[in-house]
């Protein structure tokens, strides 16, 4: 005769599958989306979108864990326009000589300044003024206009905006929710969000 401890389940056993049911069940209508592509794409940026939309205002907590990404994104993006403006005039003039920055001490200085910042400096008023004077040169500015020809983030203008940038330069700067989804951040390991959408409920991972 078969043990009837194979046939009949404890009492903690059934509960346990019961749970595991729930949760099975629960799972089977949620609609789950994978956000894929290459670096740089917009999936980032897509993913706050959605959760602006679907899970209301982002927190001034939240916001305030992406100001010293704001902070890399416009020294990064100033040095990388820096640094083409340089490579694309002198390797390639006949194409891109109005690339080439003024011999203005002024811009040649801010030049340097920028380009010995390390990603973790906070942009303050001395920064603030590096940028605003590098970015109104006519070098920087036919640069910027030829930036199909290399990697820049698509917000740059918007953080290089004399108000943005004085906003950004206050020491009290809490990011508003447009510094957010403009931001970028390089994405390591996977986020998730969970929306609701007319009795829908979706899974968002990036």
């Amino acid at each position: 005769m078969g043990n009837s401890c194979n046939r009949v389940k404890d009492p903690m056993t059934r509960k346990v599958n019961n749970d595991l049911n729930v949760i099975k069940a629960e799972e089977s209508v949620i609609k789950k989306l994978l956000l894929l592509g290459a670096g740089g794409s917009g999936k980032s940026t897509f993913f706050k979108q959605l959760k602006r939309i679907h899970a209301g205002q982002i927190s001034e907590k939240e916001r305030m864990g992406f100001r010293d990404i704001v902070y890399n994104n416009i020294i990064e993006g100033m040095q990388t326009l820096v640094e083409k403006s340089q490579e694309l005039s002198e390797d390639m003039p006949d194409m891109f000589s109005q690339c080439q920055m003024s011999s203005n001490e002024k811009v040649q200085e801010a030049a340097a300044n920028i380009e010995q910042l390390g990603y973790d400096v906070e942009v303050d008023d001395i920064v603030q003024k590096w940028i605003h004077i590098l970015w109104t040169d006519k070098g920087i500015q036919e640069t910027f206009e030829a930036r199909a020809n290399f990697q820049l983030q698509d917000s740059t203008a918007y953080f290089f905006a004399p108000d943005n940038l004085s906003r950004i330069a206050s020491p009290a700067y809490i990011p508003e929710e447009e510094d957010v989804i403009r931001a970028r951040m390089r994405t390591t390991g996977i986020v998730e969000q969970e929306f609701h959408y007319e009795n829908n409920k979706f899974r968002i991972f990036d």
